[in-house]
């Protein structure tokens, strides 16, 4: 009996899903190269650098189903969930050229274009997924309230922590940089029956001692790659001002606050020490990607964690790795950071011992 429940949930479950060829009008298309083509015996969608996407559809949690194909040169190619709009959706996707390593895969949010794998690293939102190159591989991907479960050829990643706000949104599907070819796309409003029953491994509290935990950020204004500027109460007046805790990681998606254009790439954030005397505290901190940070007003550091800019190799990934000592006033003292964005993760965190 219990095998043909299993059974029956399964074609219930079937039965929900929707398949979507790529010929079909409901696809909006937007990529340096799109096109419906014979691949490896099955019709495909060529994708080079760019996304599809079904308007339509409205998925608060769901499942979506493809295979995808690719050779082994550096590319980023995968799915999209609860699109909201380019720039503000769930992505996933593979990297091909790390096959079977730590970050062959990885999941991040996107926020106003900013997408955010320098923030979010580790199992929790990468598994190393091993590829066949030049042969169809299945991807699936389960999504429900906060967590989601990825499956490629047996393969699994479960997410414990969707960082976006959990609301319906269109599902499609992108590359970026080598190209990649898509079939047998399908989508359902369902999740299997065992999805509620999977344990997640929950992401570590970041418990570090002094740990600073709400953040005030500012909109985002005009700079170069280096945030260059002397920071006055005039600049700061001039922007609008927001408040933010603090992920379980122990940052800040700087992201959420602001987009990045050509000029306006950088934002203020600051918290506020109260102290009894006059004294010295160390403060540990982590940014992404180029910062400056004042001391009521003054310089006391300045950096550039960004993608390979210490080593070809350096990711530039964020965590608690730099420190300044703190030579504090009696009373407040107001710590900023003038934070700049390249690509790939906008972020800070900081600890005052």
């Amino acid at each position: 009996m219990k095998s043909l429940t299993g059974l029956f949930l399964f074609l219930t479950f079937s039965a929900a899903a929707e398949d979507v060829p790529f010929d079909d009008a409901r696809w909006h298309l937007e990529a340096d190269s799109a096109e419906i083509v014979e691949h490896l015996g099955k019709t495909a969608l060529y994708l080079e650098n760019g996304r599809a996407w079904l308007p339509d559809v409205k998925l608060t949690n769901g499942t979506i189903e493809f295979d995808v194909a690719f050779g082994p040169e550096r590319g980023f190619s995968g799915a999209m969930f609860r699109f909201q709009r380019p720039g503000d959706f769930e992505n996933f996707y593979l990297r091909p050229h790390q096959s079977g390593k730590p970050d062959a895969s990885q999941y991040t949010p996107e926020y106003n274009g900013v997408s955010g794998w320098q923030l979010y690293h580790g199992p929790a939102y990468a598994a190393p997924f091993k590829f066949r190159y030049n042969q169809w591989m299945r991807v699936r991907i389960e999504f429900s309230g906060h967590r989601a479960v990825v499956k490629l050829d047996g393969e699994t990643l479960a997410i414990p922590k969707l960082k976006r706000a959990v609301q319906a949104g269109a599902v499609g599907l992108r590359s970026g940089f080598a190209p990649a070819w898509f079939a047998d796309f399908s989508y359902s409003d369902e999740v299997p029956e065992d999805f509620a029953s999977r344990t997640f491994e929950p992401i570590p509290e970041n418990e570090t001692a002094g740990l600073v935990r709400e953040w005030r950020v500012s909109e985002a204004f005009e700079v170069g790659r280096q945030p260059d500027l002397v920071l006055e109460s005039d600049l700061r007046d001039a922007l609008a001002w927001k408040s933010f805790m603090v992920e379980p990681e122990g940052l800040v998606n700087l992201a959420k606050a602001a987009g990045v254009d050509r000029d306006h790439r950088a934002v203020l954030a600051e918290f506020t020490i109260e102290s009894e005397s006059a004294e010295t505290r160390l403060m540990t901190f982590g940014y992404s990607d180029a910062a400056r940070v004042f001391l009521n007003g003054a310089e006391v550091y300045r950096g550039d964690n960004g993608y390979r800019t210490r080593d070809y190799r350096y990711l530039g990934t964020i965590g608690l790795f730099d420190a300044v000592p703190l030579r504090l006033k009696s009373g407040e003292n107001v710590v900023t950071f003038a934070i700049a964005e390249g690509f790939g993760g906008w972020g800070v965190m900081a600890a005052v011992d």
